[in-house]
């Protein structure tokens, strides 16, 4: 069975799993768990339509290793203006750039995405310093990607004592559009275009924001030349996700950033 393989949303394979990810890359397949039980996934490149690779930071064995992957791949990378309080073993913004930018100039910007995200407001992070943190983001990254995801922080029970600390709390409808025309402009000065992950509630085309998939399928089918089946288009039922369908390889409560607002830990 062909597919999308995802590695992976639920943690961050290029970051603490990659020297596993190219062993099962050189078996030709990996063993994961689903709600079927333990499943052997193939990722032999004749199985696969496109690798999705998650991450916040790449370690140097991802980067080292990754021109061996001869399935077609693009990389979902998140970068915000949070500190260490909030993303506590996220490496320094200047490493993480760098590293960006190296895998940037060997796959190229429509291959390499940005993500901004998950915007939250607190006492420290205000509406004016996102907008200064993603500024200074996008004249970092001006001509290394041609794309920014962004979403809004939901207020879901694995947060809830953050939120009623003041640690952290999701926008009001205010913010969120001063933000995005904001943000829209600012990243068109720098080449780039805004896009919403699962924020269907919000219409932002005023701004030229528009929902789209981070795993989408016109962009894999028009960057790699493949052609997907209608059932793998069709977008997944997870949440308001317009995402392809996918098979995600990776695992939950193993992502090692400790990223306060994770979702996944």
């Amino acid at each position: 069975m062909k597919r999308i393989i995802s590695a992976s949303y639920k943690n961050d394979i290029p970051a603490f799993g990659s020297e596993e990810f190219f062993q099962n890359l050189k078996k030709g397949y990996v063993e994961t768990i689903t709600r079927f039980g333990k499943t052997r996934i193939s990722l032999k490149p004749e199985d696969v339509y496109c690798m999705v690779f998650w991450t916040k930071n790449t370690s140097e064995h991802f980067l080292k290793n990754m021109r061996s992957i001869q399935s077609p791949w693009y990389i979902q990378w998140t970068i915000t203006g949070y500190e260490n309080e909030i993303e506590p073993n996220v490496p320094a913004k200047h490493i993480v750039l760098q590293n960006f930018k190296y895998v940037s100039s060997l796959i190229g910007p429509e291959r390499t995405m940005w993500r901004y995200d998950p915007i939250f407001i607190s006492g420290k992070y205000s509406v004016e310093y996102h907008k200064a943190a993603f500024s200074k983001l996008c004249s970092e990254l001006e001509g290394y990607t041609k794309r920014c995801t962004i979403s809004f922080l939901d207020e879901y029970g694995k947060i809830e004592y953050l939120v009623k600390q003041g640690v952290m709390r999701a926008p009001t409808t205010k913010e969120i559009l001063e933000l995005a025309k904001y943000m829209s402009a600012e990243a068109a000065r720098h080449g780039m275009t805004v896009q919403t992950c699962s924020e269907g509630k919000y219409d932002l085309t005023e701004y030229n924001i528009k929902e789209a998939p981070c795993v989408e399928a016109g962009f894999i089918e028009k960057t790699f030349g493949v052609v997907l089946p209608e059932q793998v288009k069709k977008p997944n039922s997870f949440r308001r996700c317009l995402c392809a369908v996918n098979t995600d390889i990776g695992s939950y409560h193993t992502c090692k950033h400790d990223c306060k607002y994770c979702y996944a830990k």
